[in-house]
């Protein structure tokens, strides 16, 4: 899940668009992983 997480967000800059992909692309993956 991290590695997932980290080859999204590592195609992107650091910035506060970044940071709320991130916190937006996390809460789905915890979604998709609980369903």
């Amino acid at each position: 899940m991290k590695l997932v997480l980290q080859h999204l967000t590592s195609n992107f800059p650091e910035s506060e668009h970044t940071n709320n992909y991130k916190r937006a692309s996390t809460q789905q993956q915890i979604k998709s992983t609980i369903t």
